[in-house]
């Protein structure tokens, strides 16, 4: 059984113990866990890094979207003004990353940290 699940495991690092535990209804979460943890000695931990900080593209539209507005008031003053409605700051992705959680994987203890 321990060496089924990590074969599992091998194939997809991102299976979480729900996940595991649908692929053996037999075993609980409990158990599942004390095999993946204390058997196998895996831990998640993230994949990948999510950055918090705005990227080399988001600072440049930071930088053109005031740049674009005083370039217009240049060429229509006030009436401009009178146009703009203002509100919070927000930002939409048509394409949104993967969240840290949605990247983390299985890792031995062992496993080289990359």
């Amino acid at each position: 059984m321990v060496n089924s699940v990590q074969e599992h495991i091998l194939n997809d690092r991102r299976l979480t113990i729900s996940d595991l535990c649908n692929l053996y209804p037999d075993l609980s979460i409990g158990t599942m866990f004390d095999i993946v943890r204390g058997c196998l000695g895996y831990r998640k931990i993230c994949a990948r890094w999510v950055p918090k900080e705005l990227s080399s593209t988001h600072m440049e539209s930071h930088f053109e979207a005031p740049l674009g507005f005083l370039t217009r008031y240049n060429e229509k003053g006030n009436d401009l003004i009178s146009r703009i409605v203002t509100c919070d700051e927000t930002w939409i992705h048509y394409n949104n990353p993967e969240s840290k959680r949605e990247s983390m994987q299985w890792k031995h203890t062992t496993s080289p940290r990359v």
